[in-house]
């Protein structure tokens, strides 16, 4: 989410100067998730003229449930978001949460604690997906802004200052046809998509995607339900197939992800005093003990931990360009600091 108070602008409009008034300025928002939406009401309230400019050509629900903490549910009650709309059925569709239990991956109890009213508080805790959340967020925003100040399918560009001041903010559509996405092929332009898995049998190489959404996805050769897979069995066991065109993940040969992929963004994660302990929670009680008997072995008699702390690498800021011949394609990457390295 960015906020910037600015002329909004479609890439398709020619700016132009205009002379500096009075007129109250616009405030626009990129990105209408949750905390996107959460700010426009707040900002409206407050005042000012507000905007929404969402990427998405449509608000989908993806995502898990979510826990809302008393705490936050007394902000939005300010903001005009009542209890009801949040356990409404059709808006928040979300129950009121009094106790939350902590259990091992063999269902034994680990702790629990009260929460919400049942601890004290004066607001409740909430509990729903994180869709129907964020529907409440959404009709509230259309309620106080107005619906023509919520745009979808508008991915943000670039943005200028002219010589008064004043801030022209530029939008394209998600593609170059002026949709979200392209159906012949199931693939969204101007999207980031994640790489999962690499797999290599005989002469396939296969790459395993997916697409943020969780739905829409590759319908070409090797796409979820596609003959290729009875075609070539060895493959599908080697990729671990499975025909579920719900999860928005899909396999697809590495010379048609070629054609489809010219950007692959790589983040180096920094690992200096990066330390963990794995409390082996199958184990139960022993877990805890066994974890750390185990973690302490490992890190400072196995010389793991030192590693860790003296010799671990930190990732910059800085983006460079990379040039990829393996892939033919070029790309962009965090630059690995080395001075951090001992």
């Amino acid at each position: 989410m960015a906020l910037y108070p600015l002329v909004a602008q479609s890439m398709a409009e020619a700016p132009t100067k205009k002379a500096r008034t009075n007129e109250q300025p616009r405030t626009v928002i990129i990105g209408g998730g949750i905390g996107g939406c959460t700010a426009a009401i707040a900002l409206a309230q407050a005042g000012a003229k507000v905007s929404i400019y969402e990427q998405a050509p449509q608000l989908m629900e993806i995502g898990a449930g979510i826990n809302v903490q008393a705490v936050a549910i007394g902000v939005l009650e300010r903001l005009g978001i009542t209890e009801a709309m949040l356990v409404d059925p059709i808006l928040g569709d979300g129950i009121i949460t009094s106790k939350l239990e902590y259990y091992t991956v063999d269902g034994i109890l680990i702790a629990d604690e009260p929460v919400g009213r049942a601890k004290g508080d004066k607001y409740p805790q909430f509990s729903t997906h994180r869709a129907k959340f964020h529907n409440t967020l959404i009709a509230k925003a259309k309620e106080i802004l107005g619906e023509e100040n919520v745009h979808l399918d508008h991915l943000f560009s670039s943005m200028d200052r002219a010589e008064d001041g004043t801030i022209t903010v530029h939008f394209q559509k998600m593609s170059k046809k002026g949709e979200a996405s392209d159906k012949s092929t199931g693939i969204v332009a101007g999207h980031s998509y994640t790489l999962l898995n690499c797999v290599e049998i005989d002469k396939f190489r296969m790459m395993q995607l997916r697409n943020p959404w969780g739905e829409f996805e590759w319908n070409g050769e090797f796409s979820d339900g596609d003959p290729a897979w009875e075609k070539h069995p060895e493959v599908a066991k080697a990729c671990k197939y499975e025909n579920d065109k719900t999860d928005g993940c899909f396999w697809m040969d590495f010379y048609t992800w070629k054609k489809h992929y010219d950007v692959v963004q790589i983040c180096h994660r920094t690992t200096k005093r990066d330390l963990a302990l794995d409390v082996n929670e199958s184990d139960g009680c022993c877990g805890v003990v066994k974890g750390c008997a185990c973690g302490c072995l490992s890190y400072w008699c196995l010389c793991q931990g030192f590693c860790k702390i003296y010799c671990g690498e930190k990732t910059s800021e800085e983006v460079v360009d990379t040039g990829c011949c393996c892939l033919g394609n070029s790309g962009k990457a965090w630059k690995e600091d080395k001075a951090t390295r001992v």
